[in-house]
């Protein structure tokens, strides 16, 4: 049995599944391949989570995608998502294929719809969503994921895609968090959670409107690395790859921060968005330590990530032209309200003015004629 081995990041080509495909096919990961053809009608009823992604596969989806318990990581691949099996795939597996498509070009839009593009994205790797010091609005980024799985949000903004079983863990988690205070920051929030990976972890920035745009990563080393004693030979070493450009080799958290722990540091890149689409990949080349201080503990682990454009926008998403006309509409009834009020007000005023006596004097002397 092999259901373990990792082949992913190899150059392995099958146009059809004959034996060997099919063989191959019951190890767990095949991503980044040159595979061809489809996926078997038929798998082994032990494989939990199973890696296709970036290969060149294609057609309908067989009917053991629908089985709960399992892992399945597509992304990058060209199949058919019409199908009444690809429903039981998580929300937005269509804007992960090849191309990216969701967005991409000049989409004409049908049945009275409004399509866009966004002109920037901010997440918060492992965490909840928070706004910063400067207004960044950090969007969550605490599902759950795991060895084989991706995450859309619900407006298909963006993405993320996660593979690698951490070895020698029992119980692999793929974010982290600390309660201790990070230096060099004023979002001391933002670099007390991270998203980690035992091998690949990307980033997608989906529907952006083409241009340059500045890429931000914040990283924090979250992790026990104490700086004395056996635990501080653990090094933490990953690629960074922007737009399939590697732009960090052998990038150590640790280094970068000078050798102190919980120490915020950030990157910055500017990258091209020429097809609506933006890819950052964090690779675990299989160098640093393994299991210091803990087993698993290594690949890629990243805190926040943002992209904003070098340009003036010239288009908005849907959601904030909807909540633009909203806000209009309401700030303008409440002016008119304000407005309607106060005429009122003020005719009154004047109408009492108008009716009230000369002197306290002259209502003293009707009081005295009344009685």
């Amino acid at each position: 049995m092999f259901f373990f081995r990792d082949l992913s990041f190899n150059n392995l080509k099958c146009s059809r599944y004959t034996e060997t495909c099919n063989a191959a096919f019951v190890l767990r990961f095949l991503g980044n391949n040159k595979l061809n053809g489809i996926l078997p009608a038929e798998k082994s009823q032990f494989l939990l989570n199973i890696d296709v992604s970036y290969n060149n596969l294609s057609g309908s989806l067989p009917s053991w995608i629908g089985d709960k318990s399992l892992q399945l990581n597509l992304v990058a691949n060209n199949f058919t998502l019409e199908s009444s099996n690809s429903s039981a795939l998580s929300h937005g597996m269509n804007c992960l294929q090849r191309n990216f498509p969701c967005y991409r070009g000049s989409p004409i839009c049908k049945y009275n719809c409004i399509l866009s593009y966004y002109s920037s994205f901010a997440v918060n790797c492992g965490g909840r969503e928070i706004k910063s010091y400067n207004d960044i609005v950090y969007e969550r980024d605490n599902e759950t994921l795991g060895p084989a799985k991706y995450y859309v949000t619900d407006k298909n903004s963006w993405g993320v895609s996660n593979v690698g079983v951490f070895s020698g863990s029992k119980s692999p988690m793929y974010n982290s968090s600390s309660t201790s205070r990070i230096t060099n920051t004023q979002d001391i929030e933002l670099f007390q959670t991270a998203r980690i990976s035992a091998s690949s972890l990307r980033y997608y920035g989906l529907g952006l409107e083409n241009g340059n745009y500045t890429v931000t990563l914040k990283f924090a080393e979250i992790a026990d690395f104490d700086t004395t004693g056996w635990k501080s030979y653990g090094r933490r070493v990953f690629d960074i790859y922007v737009q399939g450009n590697r732009v960090e080799k052998d990038f150590d958290i640790k280094r970068v921060a000078n050798g102190v722990l919980r120490t915020a540091v950030q990157r910055q890149y500017t990258a091209q968005v020429s097809e609506n689409y933006l890819d950052i990949h964090l690779f675990w080349a299989g160098k640093g330590t393994c299991c210091i201080p803990n087993d698993g503990t290594y690949g890629p682990s990243i805190s926040a990530i943002s992209a904003t454009p070098d340009f003036e926008p010239t288009v908005r998403p849907p959601s904030l032209k909807t909540q633009k006309n909203k806000t209009g509409l309401i700030v303008g009834m409440v002016v008119g309200v304000g407005v309607v009020f106060l005429s009122v007000l003020a005719v009154f005023f004047i109408v009492r003015r108008r009716k009230r006596p000369q002197s306290d004097d002259d209502d003293g002397n009707l009081k005295d004629l009344s009685t």
